[in-house]
């Protein structure tokens, strides 16, 4: 059995039970107004979104966000455009063959990646150079001795792809590692914060954002002495981070413009700065 069966669900099987999922729903939510809301998971954007549209729903005559299950940032967008969900959110800006279509964006920020481990270790602090020793199966246990296990992302997922600009030999060792079949390769952010929390010893990688609006029982760690934060990324001192937007098609009902312009605007702002993203950048 393969490492990526450690996954919930193939890319696959969730985007075709989503658009089941949102043509079957599409007509409801038009009747209610409901809000949907889905893309890039609940380890990046959808916690996010998710208390946007609490607050947002919390006003009056301000129709609820419904969130639909992970389908990352691709499948998102094609929902988007099929018109089986409102809004997508994505970790990524539209590529060239996504950008010719309807659609309009809205950069909501930055979020700091992180590292993680299950919560009751105690503080983690890692070095740059400590990464290498722990891709490569050198360092196999963390300091009080229980055993470092770590968790991966499929090859070209973002975060494992800032890293390997961030330092560039960890590319090969990423690969190496996924060759095993002993390490969990986790196909969505959910799963990745899943297994964190539920891993004695983990060590694994995600967005701060998910983390703080998912309230995960993980312990995030400072690199190179720096703690990822709101305010370590204004001050350009911790240097991974990934941007997290919200899209919509052009023609998207008033209701749903209302909400993008409610998340960039001054309320909206003010909470995703709680929740680890730096707003405020086009």
């Amino acid at each position: 059995m393969k490492n990526t069966l450690w996954s919930r669900r193939s890319a696959v099987g969730t985007v075709a039970l989503v658009c089941l999922m949102g043509a079957a729903s599409i007509d409801t939510a038009a009747a209610s107004d409901t809000i949907s809301a889905g893309g890039a998971g609940s380890g990046l954007g959808l916690g996010l979104v998710k208390a946007l549209g609490e607050r947002f729903h919390a006003e009056s005559r301000h129709p609820a966000v419904a969130i639909v299950p992970s389908l990352g940032s691709s499948g998102g967008i094609r929902a988007v455009v099929a018109g089986a969900i409102d809004v997508a959110v994505s970790g990524r800006p539209p590529r060239d063959d996504e950008a010719k279509l309807a659609l309009e964006m809205i950069r909501v920020g930055r979020t700091p990646i992180v590292f993680v481990s299950k919560a009751g270790g105690g503080a983690i602090a890692i070095a740059a150079d400590d990464l290498a020793a722990i891709y490569n199966l050198s360092r196999t246990a963390w300091p009080d001795g229980r055993p470092l296990r770590i968790i991966l992302r499929p090859k070209d997922e973002l975060n494992f792809k800032l890293i390997e600009a961030y330092h560039p030999g960890l590319a090969a060792l990423f690969e190496k590692a996924r060759a095993l079949r002993t390490i969990p390769v986790a196909q969505t952010d959910q799963d990745t914060l899943d297994l964190a929390q539920s891993i004695d010893g983990s060590f694994a990688v995600t967005a701060l954002s998910g983390v703080l609006a998912e309230r995960r029982s993980v312990v995030v760690a400072t690199l190179d002495g720096v703690a990822p934060s709101v305010e370590t990324l204004r001050a350009g001192t911790y240097p991974l981070h990934r941007p997290i937007f919200l899209v919509i098609r052009k023609d998207a009902r008033p209701n749903v413009a209302a909400f993008l312009r409610f998340a960039v605007g001054a309320e909206g702002r003010a909470l995703v700065e709680t929740l680890g993203v730096l707003p405020g950048e086009s």
